[in-house]
């Protein structure tokens, strides 16, 4: 007869995202992350990866993107308004209209 013992069960081993942006979401208010953008204002380098990662962060977050709208159009003003004011305190936005508007727009 043999019995079971801890040893032979082995936990199961899950996938996880290895920061979840804590460092972006935890960056003092006095600080931003530069974010290089090209000719068309987009995000570019390894910077835009942990752009767009850090923006996938923002999605879950039931008091900024609840999960009622399954529609971005759909979605009010005022959670898009609130989740591009999250970026622009943790992210350096260019100050040109264009440029400004361009990356607010890839963003949202």
């Amino acid at each position: 007869m043999h019995k079971a013992s801890t040893q032979d069960v082995q936990p199961p081993v899950h996938a996880t995202r290895p920061s979840k942006y804590l460092d972006v979401w935890d960056l003092p208010d006095d600080q931003v992350i530069e974010l290089p953008l090209n000719s068309m204002h987009q995000p570019v380098d390894e910077r835009e990866r942990a752009f767009i990662g850090f923006l996938g962060t923002i999605a879950p977050k039931p008091h900024m993107c609840p999960i009622r709208y399954l529609n971005w159009k759909d979605m009010p003003e005022e959670l898009k308004k609130e989740c591009w004011r999250v970026v622009e305190r943790k992210y350096a936005v260019p100050t040109n209209p264009t440029a400004y508007v361009a990356l607010k727009t890839f963003t949202l």
